[in-house]
């Protein structure tokens, strides 16, 4: 009887806490009717269904890889006209296929529950609040959970590095976790100066696969034996000195173009190995511990966009400055103590994009270094392309027909490549609602990124009503 008072406690507490963002929008919804100017209540229901078909596109021995239903809402409320709220909210329904049942057998938990048949999350997104005008006339001031977007690059952006990574979905490029921030922005005739603080650290959000290869990744040790891999992660400790981040972007526009330059000072949002102890486990094998932390790192930037003859262009180019040392202890197997400190590396991306008179839209951009690319011994090159059109008047659109090319090594292409294709159609029966369908298929060597996932090609289906 206790265990299941329990549980009603936890599902109780969880539902609370599933309210709060409803709760928050509705509220705001309210007030905006007690005299406020201006007021939006909106958001979007999607639903997204994946199906597993491995590399070789086996669709009979397929098995669902992703099942989620999600409700996005926002609201918008605007007191007077110095004061803006904003507060955005999901609220997800994913069933986790693998593990749905991992614990029937043991019987540990009981999976015939509501938490295990209609699990529920959610998250707010985003929740502040901009003051314009303040603290001087040329101002403005935004405060909250917030996401601050630069960079010009669509979704691969290497400026973009203000908020964590969010690969929760790994192939929703650009996707990041929202930050408790305070932004400044400086208007002035010939340029736009923004000054940011983060107050606390959040690491990147990982997928289980990503965090599995982390697990195990080992050290080149020949000649000698790994008996046992432990590996730890640590997170920097709770004063506002080892969580705060800041950072600033001067921004001008010249002739038609946009140039920026930007520099942040904060930490790595992916683990990085900071001490690998190697202990002898009996000759030949050896036991290997690897600590790994969130370094900090300096980050200077320059991105550019424009139009030319009708291309849309843009680039950006980061420099990275990590600062940290990777101590290797072997000597509880006879060797010593090594120290090597951490090179700094360069990212980049450019690209341009073109809508043709016919219909077609082309973008196509080239990237050097993902966002958990982060040494100068994990950049690889990618190149991204994607064509839509409409037709129908914009209720069929086919495409994107999206290509994703990585290269490891020019000079070993055969042994170093990686291709996604991801062709898409849509169909919007109503301009509120899209139904989208698609195919990822992904081939290439597996010591790149995308090669790691090729077992991992799925079909998938789905949809959109905004409101």
């Amino acid at each position: 009887m206790h265990n299941h008072e329990s549980a009603a406690a936890t599902a109780g507490n969880r539902s609370v806490v599933s309210a709060i963002p409803i709760a928050l929008i509705l509220v705001i919804a309210a007030v905006a009717h007690l005299g406020a100017q201006q007021h939006i209540l909106g958001g979007s229901l999607s639903c997204d269904y994946r199906l597993g078909v491995g590399e070789d596109l086996d669709i009979p021995d397929s098995s669902f890889s992703r099942a989620l239903v999600k409700l996005d809402l926002h609201a918008e409320l605007d007191p007077n006209d110095k004061v803006h709220i904003f507060v955005d909210g999901w609220l997800t329904a994913a069933w986790d296929f693998p593990a749905a049942f991992s614990d029937a057998e043991s019987g540990s938990d009981n999976p015939f529950d509501y938490q295990e048949l209609l699990p529920l999350e959610t998250v707010l997104r985003e929740a502040y609040v901009d003051l314009y005008g303040f603290p001087h006339s040329s101002m403005d001031l935004r405060a909250g959970r917030q996401r601050i977007v630069w960079g010009t690059a669509e979704q691969v952006s290497v400026i973009d590095n203000l908020n964590p990574s969010d690969l929760e979905d790994f192939w929703d490029f650009g996707r990041r976790l929202p930050s408790e921030a305070l932004k400044v922005s400086w208007y002035a005739r010939l340029f736009t100066l923004e000054g940011v603080c983060l107050p606390l650290f959040r690491p990147a959000v990982l997928p289980g696969q990503m965090f599995d290869r982390m697990q195990s990744a080992v050290p080149d040790l020949s000649p000698l034996v790994l008996s046992e891999l432990s590996m730890g992660y640590t997170l920097p400790g709770s004063d506002p000195w080892s969580n705060a981040s800041a950072g600033a972007r001067l921004s001008v526009s010249l002739l038609g173009w946009d140039l920026a330059l930007s520099y942040i000072y904060g930490r790595q949002d992916f683990p990085a190995p900071t001490t690998i102890t190697v202990v002898d486990a009996g000759a030949p094998s050896v036991d290997v511990e690897i600590d790994n932390r969130y370094p900090r790192r300096h980050i200077a930037g320059l991105d550019l966009v424009g139009e030319l003859f009708g291309l849309g262009l843009w680039a950006e180019g980061a420099l990275f400055f990590p600062d940290h040392t990777l101590v290797t202890d072997t000597s509880g197997v006879g060797g010593g103590v090594s120290r090597e400190d951490a090179e700094c590396y360069f990212k980049a991306c450019a690209g341009l994009d073109y809508t043709f008179a016919f219909g077609p839209y082309l973008n196509l951009q080239y990237v050097h270094g993902l966002a958990f690319e982060n040494s100068r011994d994990e950049l690889q090159d990618y190149l991204l392309a994607a064509v839509e059109w409409e037709v129908l008047n914009g209720r069929l659109k086919l495409g994107p027909l999206a290509v994703a090319l990585e290269v490891d090594d020019i000079e070993e292409i055969a042994d170093s490549w990686a291709v996604v294709l991801n062709p898409e159609l849509s169909l919007k029966p109503f301009d509120s609602a899209e139904i989208s369908a698609g195919l990822r298929w992904i081939q290439g060597k597996e010591g790149t990124t995308f090669g790691l996932s090729k077992e991992e090609s799925e079909l998938y289906i789905e949809g959109t009503f905004s409101f």
